[in-house]
């Protein structure tokens, strides 16, 4: 049997993969994490739109910061893999569905750990999703890097350290993930280190919601799931 972890982009239908399409189609069960167990998580909702005639089984994930949310997120997943494999059997073929891709920040490392602790002899494959900043910086720009120009990817709800570390390298992009309640400090940092102008945010990308705007014009409350990128800074030619 064999469990693929797919990647089904930031929200648009559109942006999900031909290889991603059809490993949905043919699942004999697409899984998708919620929030809870009647809340239609956003992958889900990819899925809906791109074959509505499925139905997903829910496996449900906690969203929660520091250590506490952790320990709550591998609870999850543990329970997450004891149910599936309940539902799987031998020579079968499933889906678990997750937003952007399936490699980075997702659900989907954890389960598929368990799983393969519950079932030794199941393959585990992945197809890769167009990532919420790919999105973003479609919308917003059409050269985030050049030449040898590094990138750092971190997260909002990371160490300030690594927050002040990254948008201080004013050579390299930065893209953060997870923005939320860190967008007050992020601001203060693009101003100190006279990056504001080369950044943007948006969220809900990829939905009938989304919004993209400059980070300087940004409200100070943005959805967990924001995410922001700054250019690096180059001299004028």
């Amino acid at each position: 049997m064999r469990l693929t972890g797919v990647g089904v982009g930031p929200g648009d239908p559109g942006l999900v993969t031909m290889a991603a399409f059809e490993e949905i189609r043919s699942a004999m069960v697409v899984f998708a994490p919620s929030l809870a167990a009647a809340a239609v998580g956003r992958a889900e909702t990819v899925v809906a739109k791109l074959v509505p005639s499925i139905t997903c089984h829910r496996v449900v994930f906690p969203m929660g910061r520091g250590r506490p949310g952790v320990e709550a997120r591998r609870a999850a997943a543990a329970e997450a893999a004891e149910q599936m494999a309940g539902v799987m059997i031998e020579g079968g073929r499933y889906a678990f569905v997750t937003l952007g891709d399936p490699t980075l920040y997702s659900t989907f490392s954890l389960v598929a750990e368990y799983a393969k602790l519950r079932l030794p002899k199941l393959e585990i494959a992945v197809i890769p999703g167009v990532m919420a900043f790919q999105r973003l910086l479609a919308l917003s720009t059409a050269n985030f890097l050049d030449n040898d120009e590094p990138l750092h990817l971190v997260l909002g709800i990371g160490s300030d350290q690594e927050l002040e570390r990254a948008i201080g390298d004013r050579n390299a992009g930065v893209v953060i993930y997870k923005v939320g309640s860190a967008l007050p400090r992020i601001k203060e940092l693009a101003r100190e280190f006279g990056r504001s102008a080369d950044a943007v945010a948006g969220w809900l990308l990829g939905t009938e919601e989304e919004t993209v705007m400059p980070l300087p014009l940004v409200p100070d409350e943005v959805p967990y799931l924001a995410t922001v990128a700054i250019r690096p800074t180059r001299e004028p030619d």
